[in-house]
């Protein structure tokens, strides 16, 4: 992950891999300003493991993103899907591109085959637990959540970044701003399990600020950091 200054108070964060990194701003009077995890994510695809027969569904899962997530078929005369619970119809032999695009946008795609024997039933889903299930976390403050009953490893959410960020690799939770989120983990096999509320308490906010606070971006693309207070110029670094 690179960070490259864009103007005077601005600066562009790149990566080419999934992961989370921090950005710190620091002016000329060394006053500096950090946000929480940023994310880079990538959305990955599962399918069946062979052929989905013709007028045969098959469910498709996605892990990686924010659910929910949005489905859509490239050619809708070889499989249809349903844009919202990915469950997939083969109409048609041929081979189908599916594309899913979590709530932030992120999309996976990956290439099934319609034509050939009904795939067997899918195994009966695990029940997945998220420990703790409800916690109060101070602004700037850490919790470690945990996950069992699932298939290591674990992939971690929260459903509002300006709230709280959270490792997705380790599952640590960071307070960001007042208010509550909920906590989500899928496991290998895609199995999902949310916790109840997790508040997060207020704070005095610091003199030098920058914005976004979080973000999730696509692996590839940019996105625009900006330094308000302080005393300019700044300098950017991004760990």
């Amino acid at each position: 992950m690179t960070i490259a200054p864009a103007t005077t108070n601005t600066a562009t964060l790149t990566s080419t891999v999934a992961g989370s990194t921090i950005v710190t701003v620091r002016d000329s009077t060394n006053n500096s300003a950090s946000t929480g995890a940023i994310v880079f994510r990538t959305v990955t695809l599962n399918g069946p493991a062979g052929n989905v027969a013709v007028v045969a569904s098959v469910t498709m899962t996605a892990v990686g993103g924010q659910a929910p997530y949005s489905w859509s078929v490239s050619n809708t005369a070889v499989a249809t899907i349903n844009p919202s619970s990915g469950v997939l119809t083969g109409v048609s032999s041929g081979s189908v591109t599916v594309t899913a695009a979590d709530a932030d946008g992120i999309t996976g795609s990956a290439v099934v085959t319609v034509g050939g024997a009904v795939p067997p039933p899918p195994p009966p889903p695990a029940t997945m637990t998220i420990t703790p299930n409800a916690a109060n976390v101070l602004i700037g403050s850490t919790r470690q959540f945990s996950a069992s009953g699932g298939t290591a490893p674990y992939l971690w959410w929260v459903n509002n970044i300006g709230v709280a960020t959270i490792d997705s690799n380790t599952g640590l939770l960071t307070g960001v701003a007042a208010g509550s989120v909920i906590v989500t983990a899928a496991d290998a096999n895609g199995i999902i399990a949310s916790s109840g509320p997790i508040t997060v308490s207020a704070t005095p906010s610091a003199p030098l600020v920058i914005a976004p606070a979080t973000a999730v971006i696509a692996v590839g693309a940019n996105r625009l950091f900006t330094a308000t207070g302080g005393q300019a110029p700044y300098t950017w670094t991004s760990t």
